[in-house]
């Protein structure tokens, strides 16, 4: 004697049970990642706006730390999309200018507003604070 049971609705669910979930990681890896491009942005480096400074006489001097662009590297920021590889999800942030790396890692270089490694660490400080970030937005799937 055999018997079978239709668990194709059965399944479906897990399926869109796990869709969900994934979709809820998807959006906490976006979410995170651009709350950490911006804490970066907060530390960028920007070349001083004036393009002279008063010199020691009182008189107008050609400042040094001016380039022409400033704001430029921190208006570079970019945040790609989410990418999903097997079970790793993974986002590209990052800043697009030429001298983008270079600013980041000279660790010597005079700033007058931001610092060098502005990027890692905001990803330090806030690295932390991801696995209780993605459990909330996993919890939200279940309500």
């Amino acid at each position: 004697m055999a018997s079978s049971v239709d668990i194709s609705k059965f399944v479906q669910s897990l399926a869109d049970y796990d869709l969900k979930h994934t979709e809820a990681c998807k959006i906490a890896v976006a979410q995170f990642s651009e709350h950490c491009l911006g804490e970066a942005q907060l530390l960028c480096p920007i070349s001083d706006p004036r393009p002279t400074i008063e010199g020691k006489r009182g008189h107008e001097i050609k400042n040094p730390a001016f380039t022409g662009h400033a704001g430029f590297l921190k208006n570079s920021a970019n945040a790609d999309n989410v990418v999903q590889s097997g079970l790793i999800l993974s986002m590209t942030i990052g800043f697009n200018t030429q001298y983008a790396a270079a600013v980041h890692e000279v660790l010597d270089a005079f700033h007058p507003h931001g610092e060098a490694k502005f990027l890692e660490k905001a990803m330090q400080e806030n690295y932390p604070k991801f696995p209780e970030f993605l459990a909330a937005k996993i919890a939200e799937v279940k309500n």
